[in-house]
């Protein structure tokens, strides 16, 4: 009975030792598997977090890509528009419309563009009558340099406008007359204006040409006092009033002739 009873105290501490082995292997196993899983689950993670992280990334780049498109492009719009009018297109219309600053800046400039199309049109209006008025205008700097003869001075004299801009007008007036005789240019300064100055011009084939001038005095716009004027002529040719003149005086003399000659 003592041997039985060995027997089955050495299964039982083989059972349990077994057991152990087995609950051992079994713990082992069962955190290899957790430490598997859990890398595995952290590996997912990582990945799902990188990938959200880029499309977010490339979300946001492309948010603010719109929506710089969506400030930038009017200020692009309103700097193209705006060369056009600097080149001088002042035709060209600002179409910029928005409530923000940029609103608030093509409005400015539009109304600037309006202000300067109705001083444009004054300009060219103004330009328009001192080019075609028939008499010779020649407008001379503060120098006596020619700066702007209108048609009828081309058409007087043969010249182009470009052959006189940059010239004295000394050169286009014949030495003598009222105009040197007064003084000159000198003489406008003090007096600030001339009238009726029967002087002989010069033209291109160096014809003499008798004209009736007046001239004025201008001060230049933000110029002090005793500073730099402009000086307006007005030439209007007087020869074929002279020619009737003269024909007038020679028939006069000849009626007056024939009545002293007639018996009373």
């Amino acid at each position: 009975a003592l041997g039985y009873l060995e027997r089955i105290n050495r299964y039982e501490e083989m059972v349990a030792e077994s057991l152990n082995d087995l609950n051992e292997e079994t713990n082992k196993l069962t955190l290899a598997d957790e430490i598997r899983i859990q890398k595995k689950y952290m590996r997912q993670m990582l990945t799902l977090i990188l990938t959200g992280g880029l499309f977010l990334g490339l979300a946001l780049i492309a948010a603010w890509m719109l929506f710089s498109k969506m400030l930038l492009n009017p200020v692009s719009v309103l700097i193209n528009q705006i060369k056009k009018v600097w080149q001088g297109n002042i035709a060209q219309e600002i179409t910029v419309s928005a409530n923000d600053e940029v609103g608030e800046l093509a409005q400015t400039f539009k109304g600037m563009l309006e202000s300067l199309k109705k001083v444009t049109v004054s300009k060219s209006y103004l330009n328009n009558i001192l080019e075609f008025m028939p008499d010779a205008l020649i407008v001379v700097d503060n120098d006596g340099k020619i700066e702007f003869v209108n048609r009828a001075v081309q058409e007087l004299l043969g010249y182009a406008r470009q052959e006189l801009q940059g010239s004295p007008v000394e050169s286009i007036l014949v030495p003598g007359g009222d105009f040197f005789d007064q003084g000159g240019l000198e003489n406008i300064r003090r007096r600030c204006s001339v009238y009726n100055l029967e002087q002989e011009m010069v033209d291109k084939s160096d014809r003499e040409i008798l004209v009736l001038m007046s001239c004025t005095a201008l001060k230049m716009d933000g110029q002090g006092e005793g500073d730099k004027l402009e000086f307006i002529f007005s030439a209007t040719d007087i020869r074929e009033r002279k020619k009737a003149e003269k024909e007038l005086i020679l028939s006069m003399n000849r009626y007056q002739l024939l009545a002293e000659m007639s018996p009373v």
